[in-house]
């Protein structure tokens, strides 16, 4: 008898015990409910969209030189069979053979769209800036044949996940671009009956409301996350605000804020002494903005550039990440089917309180560490980005006590134990820390 109630009570305890993890666990997104294809591109599909813009191109001599065929055969095997990517993007130069290199590798495309006005392929905004400066008339008709017949000719290509308008970085506040960018697009999506989505790049120092400008014709936002070209080697909490302006954008258009890009920086040559760095802030950019709501990665570039040798330890830290979210670990998923969820709070314990961003008509001030608390497949995840440049120390609390196994997303060798209901966590500067949370 003594034995049974004994059993009871036990039954009881564990009862109680594991009711706060049921409820915490029994929440967010499942996998299961996912409809989109496993193989298609995000948000038509369940893979992120990470492309290396300029494959194969430029030259250690000259930007846009050709380099020989085999060195350019080589760069481009390499890159395209890395693991590290899952789609083909913007080629410049190197355009026309897009098709071929999709083929060959097996790889979706996001293809540019480059009409032929009067005679001449529409590669760049001096261009369009003629037509004003020459007080013509706005060539509409012929921009419309042309976007047409470059639509037709490529949208049986199945291998198309999106449109790129060309030229990038068209401006609001010139009207033949406005208006060359409203029919480009309105073109588009008349012309393919798939209604695939369309983006246009941005310039980095726009904002919410002026990519609200623009965005309004294409589906996908995103801007260049230029961190050390835009000199902010010290203040890469600007990563941070390059998302907020995105998600900004779509937010005013009244928009899925799911259809925010980041475009992480690859050309500038670091200082010497900073090259031991590069591991570091490409770690610390791509999660920064995947925490703050970037659903796809387009890296500016992979070109070959004079005066700059750092292009290879760059991509080798480029497929390091990557890898981490398109490879065996799927840390993607999270990021672009985790439901949010605010049932931890984060605590700061030590370290720099704010980190400062200056900008050309304001100094703004955030905290050092981005936070997202994702609940996917009854797990959750977690994820911070210290964008401070020295340590910090981090409480989480809210955890169900005795509840919950901590697993260290990327060194499975690293111990993680929670005291009760929190973890403390010591994120280095510029760190990154992931955990996934499971049911004990």
């Amino acid at each position: 008898m003594k034995n049974v109630i004994a059993v009871i009570l036990l039954g009881i305890c564990l009862n109680i015990l594991s009711a706060p993890a049921d409820e915490f666990f029994n929440k967010g997104s499942q996998s299961a409910d996912i409809k989109l294809p496993a193989d298609g591109i995000f948000p038509r599909g369940q893979k992120m969209g990470i492309y290396f813009y300029s494959v194969g191109g430029g030259s250690e001599e000259k930007l846009n030189a050709l380099l020989p065929p085999e060195i350019r055969k080589a760069d481009q095997e390499a890159i395209l069979t890395s693991g590290a990517i899952t789609m083909l993007g913007q080629n410049y130069e190197l355009n026309d053979g897009l098709f071929e290199l999709s083929k060959q590798y097996n790889l979706p495309l996001a293809y540019p769209v480059e009409p032929v006005v009067t005679g001449e392929r529409v590669i760049s905004m001096k261009q369009i800036d003629k037509w004003a400066k020459d007080k013509r008339p706005f060539p509409e008709k012929e921009l419309v044949e042309a976007t047409r017949k470059a639509v037709k000719e490529a949208m049986a290509n199945a291998k198309i996940v999106w449109w790129l308008v060309f030229p990038s970085e068209l401006r609001f506040w010139r009207a033949y671009e406005v208006k060359y960018l409203e029919v480009v697009t309105r073109t588009i999506r008349e012309t393919d009956p798939e209604k695939r989505p369309i983006f246009m790049y941005e310039p980095g120092h726009r904002d919410a409301e002026a990519m609200s400008k623009m965005g309004q014709y294409t589906d996908l936002i995103g801007k260049g996350m230029y961190v050390n070209y835009g000199g902010k080697e010290k203040e890469r909490v600007y990563c941070r605000w390059t998302m907020e302006q995105v998600k900004g954008a779509l937010k005013l258009l009244n928009r899925d804020e799911n259809m925010a890009l980041t475009l992480p920086e690859m050309f500038k040559q670091p200082q010497p002494e900073e090259l031991p760095l590069i591991d570091t802030w490409v770690r610390h950019d791509v999660y920064c903005s995947l925490i703050n709501g970037a659903k796809g990665l387009l890296i500016f570039s992979a070109r070959r550039r004079p005066n700059f040798t750092a292009r290879q330890t760059y991509l080798d830290a480029y497929y390091r990440v990557n890898r981490e979210l398109i490879g065996p670990r799927q840390l993607s998923r999270p990021f672009l089917f985790g439901a949010p969820m605010n049932d931890l709070t984060m605590k700061q314990l030590s370290g720099p309180e704010k980190v400062t961003l200056t900008l050309p008509k304001e100094v703004l001030e955030y905290p050092p560490v981005s936070f997202a608390n994702l609940a996917l497949d009854r797990e959750r995840y977690i994820f911070l980005a210290n964008s401070a440049n020295d340590p910090v120390k981090i409480e989480i609390d809210g955890l169900p006590a005795d509840g919950v196994v901590v697993a260290d997303l990327f060194d499975a060798n690293r111990k993680v134990t929670p005291a009760g209901s929190k973890l403390v966590i010591d994120i280095p500067a510029l760190g990154v820390i992931g955990y996934k949370l499971s049911r004990r």
